[in-house]
């Protein structure tokens, strides 16, 4: 049975396609694929897209090319569909996230932290103080941003502080969102002195009840801004 392609972004709809079978169990995790001349069959596209679209996926660790053997399936699901999710998720969506995440790594940080931590955190929280938003957004995400990366490494947990590093490292259009809508409520300096107080002090409670404090108040008022 055929599986025809449309013609329009071939290998797209072809990588597409391919992940629908996976997902579908057609093949199945370490199974391997038709070949490249079933492929052309079974699609009814060109041997050249199968091949751009296998070699994107094998990058991105779906598929694997074993020469002479074959090609077999090495994952179900891949980063990438992720990534696109979150570039394309609301402020509220993004904020709620990155609220959850900030729960945690403050709790872990106030159990963890160091005396080089300390003396980071102190620092790079000085340093977020001497910038108005308003006058140098730019400058200041990224003090802002250099403080609750200190605050994830204080955590010790190297896949929390990974994934919110890059959490963070799609998040500037939203700081500028968030900080240029004056309706919005921001987290000002004493709010983040109190959060940096409570890791520095060790008390695990008192960290992500005040990480929590920082974004929930934007929380609800998108969410009654989406219900007006």
């Amino acid at each position: 049975m055929q599986y025809p392609i449309k013609k329009n972004s071939l290998v797209d709809e072809t990588i597409r396609t391919i992940r629908q079978h996976i997902r579908q169990q057609t093949w199945t995790l370490n199974e391997r694929i038709p070949s490249e001349a079933e492929l052309v069959e079974l699609f009814g596209i060109g041997r050249n897209t199968i091949r751009e679209a296998i070699k994107i996926l094998a990058y991105l660790g779906v598929l694997d090319v074993c020469q002479g053997d074959g090609t077999y399936v090495r994952a179900v699901d891949d980063f990438s569909e992720s990534i696109v999710l979150l570039n394309r998720a609301s402020l509220h969506d993004h904020l709620e996230t990155r609220c959850l995440l900030e729960i945690e790594i403050a709790r872990f940080a106030a159990r963890r932290r160091n005396a080089e931590d300390i003396q980071n955190l102190q620092a790079l929280l000085a340093l977020r103080e001497k910038i108005n938003p308003l006058e140098d957004l730019e400058e200041f995400w990224i003090r802002d941003r250099d403080l609750h990366l200190a605050i994830a490494i204080a955590s010790h947990n190297q896949a929390l502080h990974a994934t919110y590093r890059y959490f963070l490292s799609t998040s500037y259009e939203y700081t500028k969102l968030f900080i240029q809508d004056e309706d919005l409520a921001e987290p000002d300096h004493p709010a983040h002195e109190t959060l940096v107080a409570a890791i520095i002090s060790g008390d695990e409670n008192q960290a992500s009840a005040y990480a929590r404090a920082l974004l929930m108040p934007t929380i609800q008022q998108l969410e009654q801004l989406s219900t007006t």
